[in-house]
């Protein structure tokens, strides 16, 4: 493991560097409220709660998820998860949960060229788990329209949060 860290660390410096470049023109969706990101960490860092998140840049979210990944958090998703948000389901299996209400939006990443669409868009399918890229091959791929994973159908792939929590 050791001996893969600066492998896996010179592939992540490439990807932020790359996506940093390719996607600086891309900004946050904005709510209806203004918040681009609804979640929240528990008092003792283990776990974060994603209740509505319309995205953003991919490298913001990449750099999260292997923050999160790093640090053994859980991510429990308990409304929408929507575009780059959708990177944390690259996490372990036993670092997501679902919560009732939970839904997943993917689209096509956009920016500044085609190229650099097609390399995040690259970088986006390798990181999602394989019922994530069956999912999206049977419904027509990432497009410019969102294809939504509802509950229901995560349900069968991500196990269920062991609690509630406060709205």
């Amino acid at each position: 493991m050791a001996k893969n860290l600066p492998r896996v660390a010179i592939t992540h410096l490439f990807v932020v560097v790359t996506l940093t470049g390719c996607l600086q023109s891309v900004g946050s969706i904005q709510s209806p409220l203004g918040i681009a990101r609804d979640y929240q960490i528990d008092n003792n860092n283990s776990t974060k709660t994603i209740r509505y998140d319309q995205g953003g840049k991919i490298v913001r979210y990449a750099l999260d998820v292997a923050r999160t990944r790093r640090l053994g958090q859980t991510v429990r998703f308990s409304g929408r998860c929507d575009s780059a948000c959708t990177l944390y389901l690259s996490l372990p299996e036993n670092q997501i949960c679902l919560m009732p209400g939970a839904s997943f939006g993917f689209h096509a990443p956009y920016g500044s060229s085609t190229h650099q669409n097609e390399m995040a868009r690259d970088y986006m399918m390798k990181k999602y788990p394989q019922w994530v890229r069956d999912w999206l091959a049977a419904n027509g791929g990432l497009k410019a329209n969102i294809r939504r994973i509802r509950h229901a159908t995560a349900r069968k792939h991500v196990r269920a949060c062991k609690d509630t929590i406060d709205a």
